[in-house]
């Protein structure tokens, strides 16, 4: 495998995360609002 392949795909999978995370994390602060 091509490591400036393997890093990019890398860099993708670490910002898809970061979004992901973010996104959970905001949906879960939505749901203790509305329970309060």
């Amino acid at each position: 495998m091509n490591l400036q392949l393997f890093k990019s795909s890398q860099q993708k999978w670490n910002s898809n995360i970061k979004k992901y995370q973010f996104g959970t994390w905001s949906s879960i602060l939505a749901i203790t609002r509305l329970r309060h």
